[in-house]
């Protein structure tokens, strides 16, 4: 993939958002170095044991264009909530024509990459590639090819009334390959709730990957929620890396749903005392696709809290891999962290390789881990069944029922109700137990 890396980069270079700004096209091209170099990652390295890579390594996606030829109705009826700002992506272009910004506060800030390159490109040369290390091979094909994404700047005191939607939607390109990019700051004091959409419009492959950058300032709250549901064919790499000031909170929720093969990244840094931590995820596979979450959670500073469940549902000959570390590094005094992973196995021929690590290295600190993985309780089942209930419903009720607690853990309704219709929907939910479960 390498060399078809640097033909397209030499064929687009010119079209990449940003390609007359000095700093970037120098990040660009430190990141191809390293590309070049180090290739994408392999079994044979740990973090990617179980995930891997090599025909995507073979492959010669082309670069995508943007189509703007989506039909309203298709973009309101995936959004989530009519009030809020929805920034409109469709193959990893901006689409201003299917976008709306509702927001207009002094000090607040919102817009695509592309945009923000121009009006606010100190802000963004400021951040942009400072959250992430370089010496990652997803992150630099990502920092390479990136043809949008978006900025989202919160100022201090800022309390948005209604979430953030960003839309990203893969739309006829078939064997292309999309590059997002994605810049969030909260200032001091601020409150704010994103949530990242991917939604495939046709069942066709492709490769994207989408690279997330959130500085969290001193007290301020971020609610970020990602609903991933990308063509049964699609490949999708992400990686967020969240760096967390003094009594900051960010609250991560994840639904995967889609894809053929997924991977996700989530990294959190406590900088400063008291920050707080929460990631949450649920990931439903069946037939063979693969997802992958990868969490790693560091502890810098004292007085600061984590707290992670991860919960899978995984059938057919499809396979999930969680790992998840931990680290409580030295100084980082009375830190508590908290680790779950809970995982049902639908069938013999599915697979769950699950890993929860805590690397601890000072004494005062409360933290604990651990894993389960089953199957649905038979007993359960019988009662169900013995109450007329058919086996299909049955198996649905129990299997919802087990993703349940953490679906019940989102605070907005709105939220609440579209993740639990895109779950029933996934387990292939009859249309009465969808009405009962709603």
């Amino acid at each position: 993939m390498q060399q078809h890396l640097i033909e397209q980069y030499q064929q687009h270079k010119n079209k990449l958002i940003g390609y007359k700004e000095p700093w970037l096209v120098e990040l660009r091209e430190q990141a191809l170095a390293y590309f070049i170099d180090q290739g994408l990652p392999t079994t044979r390295q740990e973090n990617y044991k179980y995930t891997n890579l090599s025909k995507l390594a073979k492959a010669t996606y082309q670069l995508s264009e943007l189509n703007n030829h989506v039909e309203q109705e298709t973009i309101d009826a995936l959004a989530i909530n009519s009030h809020s700002t929805l920034l409109v992506f469709v193959n990893g272009h901006y689409s201003a024509a299917h976008s709306r910004i509702n927001e207009s506060q002094e000090n607040l800030y919102i817009a695509s990459l592309a945009t923000a390159l121009k009006e606010k490109g100190k802000l963004v040369s400021n951040y942009l590639g400072k959250q992430v290390s370089l010496e990652n091979s997803i992150t630099a094909l990502n920092t390479v090819l990136h043809q949008d994404g978006m900025v989202i700047a919160i100022g201090k005191d800022i309390q948005l009334e209604h979430p953030v939607e960003l839309l990203f939607l893969h739309h006829k390109e078939d064997n292309s390959m999309q590059h997002v990019r994605n810049l969030i700051i909260a200032d001091e004091h601020s409150h704010a709730t994103i949530i990242e959409h991917h939604y495939a419009l046709d069942d066709i492959e492709y490769l994207k990957t989408v690279v997330t950058e959130i500085d969290c300032c001193a007290n301020s709250h971020v609610h970020f929620y990602k609903i991933q549901n990308e063509s049964t064919k699609a490949t999708q790499l992400s990686q967020i890396d969240v760096h967390q000031h003094r009594d900051s909170c960010f609250k991560y929720m994840g639904l995967d749903i889609g894809g053929k093969l997924v991977r996700n990244d989530i990294n959190t840094k406590s900088l400063s005392s008291n920050a707080y931590c929460q990631l949450n995820g649920l990931y439903i596979t069946n037939h063979k696709q693969h997802v992958d979450n990868h969490t790693l959670i560091e502890h810098l500073s004292p007085h600061s809290t984590s707290s992670e469940f991860f919960k899978g549902i995984v059938d057919d000959k499809s396979r999930a891999v969680f790992n998840g570390s931990v680290i409580v590094h030295e100084g980082a005094i009375k830190t508590d962290a908290q680790q779950t992973n809970a995982n049902l196995l639908l069938s013999s021929d599915a697979e769950i390789d699950t890993k929860p690590q805590l690397e601890i290295y000072n004494d005062d600190v409360k933290c604990a881990h651990g894993a389960t993985i089953g199957q649905l309780d038979e007993d359960a089942l019988f009662y169900l069944r013995s109450r007329g209930i058919n086996e299909k419903d049955a198996k649905a009720l129990l299997t919802f029922g087990f993703a349940k607690s953490l679906i019940n853990t989102i605070p907005e309704a709105t939220i609440k109700h579209k993740l639990t219709q895109l779950v029933l929907q996934k387990l292939d939910a009859t249309q009465s137990i969808k009405e009962f479960l709603s």
